[in-house]
């Protein structure tokens, strides 16, 4: 708040912080520093140098982060706050570039969206493998007979098998498709070279981004096992939709 020479009150700044929980943006914020900063220099408006010092101090920054070094001073009201400070103590001047052709509020929503796509290829990974233990536990079930139940009332007789892979075929259909919110600022920057450099980026390339699949699924009724000789078909096709569905 430079616009005023008394330091802010406390119970103010507290207010004003949101530092305490969104400092779980800052891998985010500094992978998506260094795509910027690249496509900054890529369209000339900064110098190879430039990019140079800031590929520098960002990976510091992240060393910090990473080794729970970094250090958040009392001024700092949000993670992209505290990392930009820190770029300038670093580098100098120079650091304040990285600013240029960017909406603080392109940065929180990249941010946030790359932390839900991790999340959600977490959760993605996790659900493959809940997917694959209820194919393993129909192969082993098979033919043991259970009472289906309708309003609280025991209804017709079904296997234990089509039970839990009805709960597959839910979580085959109920997968989600996770994509960035199109905001940004008017100006004309290359957002094509920055998601390039995103995407590419070692910390966040250890698993497959969340897309749709195209693959054409086999129906429940054309593998709705008969015999304990249907098993192999059964078998074949829930894991390859499994494997399918983690790889889209």
């Amino acid at each position: 708040m430079g616009r005023f020479s008394d330091p802010q009150d406390p119970l103010f700044q507290a207010l004003n912080s949101s530092i305490r929980f969104d400092y779980r943006l800052a891998p985010y914020d500094i992978e998506q520093s260094l795509a910027h900063a690249r496509m900054l220099e890529r369209s000339g408006v900064i110098s190879g140098d430039d990019l140079a010092e800031i590929e520098r101090g960002l990976t510091a920054v992240r060393e910090e982060v990473e080794h729970d070094r970094f250090e958040v001073k009392p001024d700092d009201e949000d993670v992209h706050m505290a990392i930009e400070r820190r770029l300038t103590e670093l580098i100098g001047p120079t650091g304040g570039k990285l600013h240029t052709a960017r909406s603080r509020n392109d940065q929180v929503a990249t941010d946030v969206a790359m932390l839900v796509r991790a999340h959600a290829l977490t959760a993605q990974t996790l659900l493959r493998e809940l997917m694959t233990t209820l194919v393993d536990q129909a192969e082993r079930h098979l033919d043991w007979p259970l009472p289906g139940y309708t309003h609280m009332q025991r209804a017709q007789p079904v296997y234990l098998s089509h039970h839990l892979l009805a709960y597959f075929w839910k979580l085959r259909r109920d997968r989600a498709v996770c994509s960035l919110p199109p905001t940004g600022p008017a100006s004309s920057v290359s957002r094509r070279s920055i998601a390039m450099w995103m995407s590419s980026s070692p910390s966040l390339t250890s698993k497959r981004s969340c897309s749709s699949s195209s693959r054409t699924l086999p129906s429940p009724a054309s593998i709705w096992p008969r015999s304990s000789s249907e098993m192999i078909p059964l078998r074949a096709s829930m894991r390859a939709c499994a494997s399918d569905w983690s790889m889209s």
